[in-house]
């Protein structure tokens, strides 16, 4: 039995020491910062283009569609796209992705913008990155593949959210104190910034990937054997 802290701790050395994991995690980290402002923004967009009855119908007609669409792409396409792209390469698709989104929205700040952002980022994420992350995840030891996950997927996206929260936050009631209708410019080219980051990152995760399956936290437990039984006579 493991606390939270242990947990945490054990989770932590694992990313550290594991460049792949390592770089990998920064570029989720940093997504999930464009994520907030990007979702953000297309909601801002979007319930100002209907009125609040429009509004209901629109949005589930996008969360209808954002679904029947990723769940199409997941069955007939994201396998095959996994094994002829190569899992470290796949990981590029979603900070390029976000990228797209981003300087979409910058360029058409309507709605057209907005869904074109927000669904580059959705369909790459539910589709192609969920996938090829579990995929990159069964690569960790039985013994300490749920404590990893945990790190990744709830400490890691709690941390990530919080900041992008934060940022977009900040830069939203400052530009509205100042009365500046365009602070939109800002948390979007911080997106792109971000997302660029993110790209740099899974080169690097890309560059230590094969030295990165020798790291000796990747070896898995040989169960009911003992040293003596590799030692010839």
């Amino acid at each position: 039995h493991e606390n939270l802290r242990e947990s945490f701790l054990e989770g932590w050395a694992f990313v550290k020491e594991v460049p792949a994991f390592r770089f990998l995690s920064l570029s989720i980290m940093v997504l999930l910062v464009c994520d907030t402002g990007l979702e953000f923004r297309f909601l801002d967009v979007s319930y100002a283009a209907y009125s609040q009855e429009a509004y209901q119908t629109f949005y589930s007609f996008y969360r209808l569609g954002l679904t029947l669409v990723s769940i199409l792409i997941q069955g007939l396409l994201t396998a095959r796209l996994l094994a002829r792209l190569n899992l470290k390469n796949a990981f590029f698709i979603k900070p390029a992705a976000v990228v797209f989104g981003s300087v979409a929205m910058l360029v058409q700040p309507g709605l057209v913008g907005g869904l074109v952002g927000i669904l580059s980022l959705r369909i790459t994420q539910y589709a192609i990155d969920e996938p090829a992350r579990k995929t990159f995840q069964s690569l960790v030891p039985e013994e300490r593949r749920g404590r990893v996950s945990i790190f990744i997927e709830s400490y890691l996206y709690f941390i990530g959210v919080v900041l992008g929260c934060v940022l977009t936050g900040v830069i939203v009631l400052l530009g509205s104190q100042a009365n500046l209708p365009i602070a939109f410019y800002v948390y979007l080219a911080l997106a792109v910034a971000a997302g660029a980051l993110a790209l740099w990152s899974i080169r690097r995760m890309r560059a230590v990937y094969d030295s990165s399956l020798l790291n000796w936290r990747l070896k898995r437990r040989q169960r009911g054997k003992s040293v003596l039984d590799k030692l010839e006579f």
